[in-house]
């Protein structure tokens, strides 16, 4: 049975995974693409789309209970957040959380 619960964890599991994440697949959730773009962009659509694309289930919810807004802060910063049922997930926050989470070696360019 799925309850709602198990379709936030649905969500949580493709927004912490990037598109092409997965061999052989372009699973995953574009969140670069919906937030590093001009303010102005129309990619709200694109990305509800691929969303329902990967997660069949989501094409169930009506339009109030899924959803991407967004909010001004300040003079260049804007906030996006995806609305599922009566949650309001802060895709910023996950953007910033998965780039921490890479880790690796990093080198100096201009070490001689």
């Amino acid at each position: 049975m799925i309850t709602p619960k198990s379709i936030l964890d649905m969500v949580d599991y493709w927004l912490n995974h990037p598109v092409n994440g997965k061999y052989g697949s372009d699973f995953g959730a574009p969140l670069y693409d919906l937030l590093m773009v001009p303010l102005d962009a129309r990619v709200a659509d694109s990305f509800l789309i691929k969303m329902k694309k990967d997660l069949p289930i989501l094409s169930e919810l009506s339009s109030d209970q899924l959803a991407l807004y967004s909010q001004s802060e300040g003079f260049e910063t804007v906030r996006i957040y995806l609305r599922i049922m009566d949650l309001n997930i802060d895709l910023n926050q996950v953007a910033d959380k998965l780039s921490k989470s890479v880790t690796g070696e990093t080198y100096d360019i201009n070490a001689s």
